[in-house]
């Protein structure tokens, strides 16, 4: 049951069509006020199988990546923390989410 890289990743939204298994990452930010510079990073695997067991190794793969890891480019850097990860219940029974909501800190060059 390894599944290795074999699934797509996308931003905000997967195209219609789009072969399963697949994750798509949504980030968003906290209140300001709250919370600066920090806000959410929101992974969802997709799967069509019997059980949770495929999208749940998908998102092991993804935390084992994302956690406590730094990310640096010309124009932002961020942290990824602990997640929240939930299974997702879907209409069509053969469709299978999980879904786990990083904590993210970013700072953002220049500033």
């Amino acid at each position: 049951q390894e599944i290795g890289n074999s699934f797509e990743v996308y931003s905000d939204e997967a195209p219609e069509g789009a072969t399963y298994p697949y994750i798509v990452c949504e980030v968003s930010r906290g209140s300001a006020d709250e919370f600066p510079y920090a806000g959410y990073l929101e992974v969802n695997a997709w799967d069509k199988y019997r059980t949770y067991s495929r999208v749940d190794d998908i998102m092991d793969q993804v935390e084992k990546k994302l956690k406590f890891q730094y990310f640096d480019d010309n124009m932002v850097g961020f942290r990824c923390f602990d997640g929240e990860r939930s299974h997702i219940d879907d209409t069509d029974s053969a469709i299978k989410r999980t879904r786990e909501k990083f904590m993210i800190r970013y700072s953002v060059k220049g500033e």
